[in-house]
């Protein structure tokens, strides 16, 4: 019993471990498929208690996010919320018996609804593991998770001797060579107008370069009507395509979305939406108007390129990264914006994940992010 007990007590301290890497600039991507071998060990409920640990851990950076995005300083509501969603991920390992059940609860934490919360995957280490090799980088992370329940050492050195002979091969693509990202310092209290100012100013630097393309922000102009638009369409001094995060009205809700601006035409008609606007602060169902869900991302051909974009929340789950298996861009874009997550772990852990699924699907990433100063 003692020993049973003992046993327990270290895989309490690894998960807690393998959780709390996530939080050192989100490099627990590349250990966490191992969090696989502590879990599987013991009764039903220890493997609740012991996914709980891994998900409190790795997510702790929510009761700051909380409180800043909310600006709301009651920290009780910010860790029922962090330890509500790390309950209910945690919850589907009480069925963790077999292979084929660690490959379902794997599933079921990818796609809606649990989904809707479902970061800190495994899954998201794939892009460390096996960059560069495709929806056969699924199939090899498929076999290493069986490996790694079965507790097969060799089959696992195999996999790893894979993993570091494709490390050493991999170079990251390069977008178009005229294509930039644009970060931005856009304070959520100014007005649209005082926006689409600051970026008419930012564009001004651009305009003895040679790019024919910008991506700008997530929202970083909240409220995307005819006067906005044909004030930036006056002022605006580049001559390209910009794509623009904004927030617009529409169908009795609101739109988190990237529109484009064609050599000084603003379109009316967004190019991507987010497929999930953070839930209940922006995508909340129990309210009568709320940003919309879109659930599978687009890709638009833009400059004859087939392009996509992940939109901040987006970033941290796996199935809207799982889509672009299906819609298969040329280039990704990568847009958040973090002006609430100043001392939050949660935008390194943004970084990682999108760094990984760009790496696994072998497609060049252009970030743009909205930061705040203290960032």
């Amino acid at each position: 019993m003692k020993k049973l007990n003992f046993s327990f007590a270290y895989n309490i301290v690894f998960s807690a471990l393998l959780g709390g890497l996530w939080l050192i600039k989100g490099w627990g991507i590349v250990f966490s498929p191992f969090v696989i071998v502590v879990i599987k060990h013991g009764s039903r409920y220890e493997r609740v208690f012991l996914a709980l640990i891994y998900f409190a851990f790795g997510s702790y950076g929510l009761v700051d996010a909380y409180q800043r995005f909310f600006h709301d300083h009651n920290p009780y509501l910010a860790v029922s919320c962090w330890l509500s969603c790390s309950f209910l991920l945690a919850i589907p390992w009480f069925w963790y018996s077999s292979t084929v059940r660690l490959l379902i609860i794997l599933l079921l934490e990818a796609i809606p609804p649990i989904g809707i919360i479902g970061w800190l995957s495994p899954m998201h280490a794939l892009g460390f593991w096996y960059p560069g090799t495709g929806s056969l980088g699924l199939v090899l992370g498929i076999i290493t998770f069986i490996l790694i329940d079965r507790s097969h050492w060799k089959g696992l050195i195999c996999c790893l001797a894979i993993s570091c002979a494709v490390n050493l091969t991999f170079t990251s693509p390069l977008p178009p060579p005229n294509w930039q990202g644009a970060n931005t310092q856009i304070k959520p209290t100014l007005t649209s107008i005082e926006a689409t100012q600051y970026i008419t100013r930012s564009l001004f630097k651009l305009r003895e370069t040679r790019n024919t393309l910008v991506v700008y922000p997530e929202t970083v102009i909240n409220n995307w009507q005819l006067g906005t638009r044909v004030q930036l369409e006056h002022n605006l001094p580049f001559d390209g395509t910009i794509l623009l995060g904004v927030t617009l009205w529409n169908k009795g809700g609101l739109e988190d979305t990237v529109v484009m601006i064609n050599h000084g035409h603003a379109d009316t008609t967004p190019k991507f939406y987010s497929v999930l606007p953070t839930p209940l602060s922006m995508w909340n169902p129990f309210l009568i108007v709320s940003y919309h869900a879109h659930w599978w991302p687009i890709t638009r051909k833009i400059e004859g390129k087939q392009v996509n974009a992940i939109i901040c929340y987006d970033q941290l789950l796996v199935w809207p990264w799982l889509t672009l298996f299906f819609t298969q861009p040329q280039v990704i874009l990568a847009i958040s914006n973090e002006w609430w997550a100043t001392n939050s772990f949660i935008p390194d852990i943004q970084s990682r994940c999108r760094q990984s699924w760009s790496r696994l699907l072998g497609r060049p990433i252009i970030e743009a992010r909205n930061l705040s100063k203290n960032n």
